[in-house]
């Protein structure tokens, strides 16, 4: 079962993480309550050390005119353009420091994910429109572990999606 499992890191950007990240303000109670940044790098550290394959599943960056003509979007893609959160380019958009990929381990940035779901029949975040399912069976991964950003709404909704694929 180890060799067929794979950690999934998701949103590790430094808009939820980093003291000056533009949503951090809204997480930082629970942040500082679970330890959130050491529970995701000791997932990491584990992941790494079991030679596991680690996925990075981030969301779509903002720019200028992205949203533009969106007639069908959720509230997150509402606030994400009106802060400019994970703005190309910006520090904000970076991922954090001490979790970035390390290619010496073969950790792999998946397509940016939408956190849009259209239609309830359609995969979730990490899985909506990204190539992860894909590059998942290409190493027969059949176990994951997720850390990362929102719990009760990216890395739950990819789990729920992950256990029907």
């Amino acid at each position: 079962m180890l060799e067929k499992t794979a950690l999934v890191l998701i949103d590790v950007y430094n808009d939820f993480l980093h003291p000056d990240g533009k949503a951090t303000a809204a997480l930082s109670e629970s942040l500082s309550k679970f330890h959130t940044i050491e529970h995701i790098q000791q997932a990491l550290e584990a992941a790494r050390s079991a030679k596991f394959p680690v996925y990075y599943s981030l969301h779509q960056q903002y720019h200028d005119g992205k949203y533009t003509g969106f007639e069908h979007w959720n509230p997150m893609l509402q606030s994400v353009e009106a802060a400019r959160s994970f703005e190309e380019g910006s520090f904000g958009a970076q991922i954090y420091q001490g979790l970035e990929p390390d290619a010496k381990n073969g950790d792999t940035v998946i397509s940016k994910h939408w956190n849009q779901r259209p239609v309830a029949s359609q995969a979730g975040p990490s899985f909506n429109n990204t190539d992860l399912d894909w590059l998942l069976r290409q190493k027969d991964i059949t176990h994951l572990v997720f850390a990362g950003l929102v719990a009760n709404t990216c890395i739950e909704t990819t789990a729920r999606v992950a256990n029907e694929q």
